[in-house]
């Protein structure tokens, strides 16, 4: 076992993760809902492996953790959005 990296944090991890969710977010706007959760993962997925590589395995957690609940608030978004897309009159 590798040890622990200097200042390796969860936290270290959430806050990388959510300037790349966010900066994705930024990139597909034009594509609205559809394909944020992929792209987001598309982003954290190599960002995670060189956070573990390095020895940062608590950022790497918290990478994963952020990712999570990312995924989760972008299928609520996209429900809530396109279900309601049927309800204008």
């Amino acid at each position: 076992m590798t040890p622990a990296a200097p200042n390796d944090s969860i936290g270290r991890g959430v806050l990388i993760a959510v300037a790349w969710q966010v900066g994705a977010i930024i990139i597909t706007i034009p594509l609205m809902c559809t394909i944020w959760g992929v792209v987001q993962w598309a982003a954290l997925i190599p960002v995670y492996l060189s956070q573990r590589k390095r020895g940062y395995r608590l950022a790497a957690k918290g990478l994963l953790i952020t990712g999570f609940v990312g995924v989760l608030l972008n299928a609520t978004c996209a429900a809530l959005i396109l279900g309601n897309l049927g309800n204008m009159h």
